[in-house]
């Protein structure tokens, strides 16, 4: 019988389980942190990082995992990913946990959160992190926000 490695036994991910999950595990991704996005209640931000070294934002309704505003950037190695997300999240990797949803808000799903939400892209949009070309193709998002043109597939913030 394999032993799980500690990840997924409830431990800290290290180095080698990112390895071995954005290569070989079901998903060939890992979802490393989830929390509401701020000044959007009801919605929330999603970081994934999958094979390819790839990292992946995703803002989208609670509860829902499509449809949302997405971003993706590729880096060279796994390292310059994990170094992206460890600043953006403002965690080191060993600090990270497999990640679940945070309690449901009130306001998911509701008109006045999509207007919350609408109301920060035309703002400029959710933060994203400051290193690696993060480009999207959500363009439904992208017509929300100012200086943005829909048929291009990179935000400039």
């Amino acid at each position: 019988m394999q032993e799980k490695h500690s990840f997924f036994g409830g431990g800290p991910l290290t180095f080698d389980d990112l390895t071995r999950e954005v290569s070989v595990g079901q998903e060939y991704a890992v979802r490393v942190d989830v929390r509401p996005v701020d000044g959007a209640p009801g919605y929330v931000r999603t970081t994934t990082i999958s094979e390819g070294n790839r990292v992946i934002i995703e803002f989208d309704v609670w509860g829902m995992d499509e449809g949302g505003l997405y971003y993706r950037a590729e880096f060279a190695t796994l390292q310059e990913a994990v170094e992206c997300v460890e600043e953006y999240i403002g965690r080191p990797l060993l600090e990270w946990e497999h990640a679940d949803y945070p309690p449901r808000p009130p306001e998911a799903g509701t008109e006045e959160s999509h207007r919350w939400f609408r109301d920060l892209l035309v703002q400029g949009g959710p933060t994203l992190p400051p290193r690696g070309d993060f480009q999207t193709s959500s363009d439904y998002w992208l017509q929300f926000m100012q200086g943005c043109d829909p048929a291009a597939s990179r935000v400039d913030f």
